[in-house]
């Protein structure tokens, strides 16, 4: 599974159709539609559904879109720190703790509260 392919779920969920996807990414048409076949054969299950025009997500493709939310917020992240760095010509990179990242560890059990 790919970056783009997971930036193609966030964008169908939001824009429901594919040539508008295709357009936000500067691709063609057939190209994503390819991403989305080659996608649910990986998966092995169907992610999409057409509907009266629209692309909508299936229950599994609902599941698959929570988390390339969080892929996709997570890399754009890391260009937007990166390009920072490029840009000041610093050398030195800051790694931190974004506040996805702390809500993730947090459910997860990642902390632990300890008292002093």
């Amino acid at each position: 599974m790919s970056i783009l392919r997971m930036k193609i779920i966030v964008l169908l969920d939001r824009l429901k159709k594919v040539t508008a996807v295709a357009d936000e990414l500067d691709l063609k048409q057939p190209t994503v539609s390819f991403h989305m076949k080659k996608m649910e054969e990986e998966w092995g299950i169907p992610l999409f559904e057409m509907k009266t025009g629209k692309v909508l997500l299936t229950e599994a493709g609902k599941t698959l879109h929570h988390y390339a939310q969080q892929i996709d917020h997570i890399y754009g992240e890391a260009q937007t720190r990166l390009q920072t760095l490029r840009q000041t010509g610093k050398n030195q990179f800051i790694i931190g703790c974004t506040d996805l990242a702390a809500s993730l560890m947090l459910l997860s059990g990642g902390f632990r509260l300890s008292q002093v």
